[in-house]
């Protein structure tokens, strides 16, 4: 049996040590963009990416997959037409 939330944040609410921490990479970020810029440009290409990937968790929100279910009524559509559009959905998702 689940019990009964008595304290603590409600649903919904940011947690603000996660908000906290934003803004102070934020903060360094802009107080140290020159030096910042100039540590990318010595850096290689996949070094470079990685770095600012890894600085993008913390100032963007992560994004979730979502599913998409549809209920799509194919009476009177011919086969071959059904199978060229599933074909294209299949290479969209490779």
């Amino acid at each position: 049996m689940k019990r009964e939330k008595t304290g603590g944040r409600k649903k919904g609410t940011p947690n603000k040590s996660s908000a906290s921490l934003r803004q102070s990479i934020q903060t360094i970020l802009e107080n140290n963009i020159e030096q910042y810029q100039g540590d990318l440009n010595e850096m290689s290409a996949k070094d470079r990416v990685a770095s600012i990937n890894n600085l993008m968790k913390f100032s963007l929100p992560q994004l979730k997959a979502q599913d998409v279910k549809m209920n799509v009524d194919t009476n009177g559509v011919d086969e071959s037409i059904l199978d060229e559009i599933l074909k294209g959905i299949k290479d969209n998702n490779k």
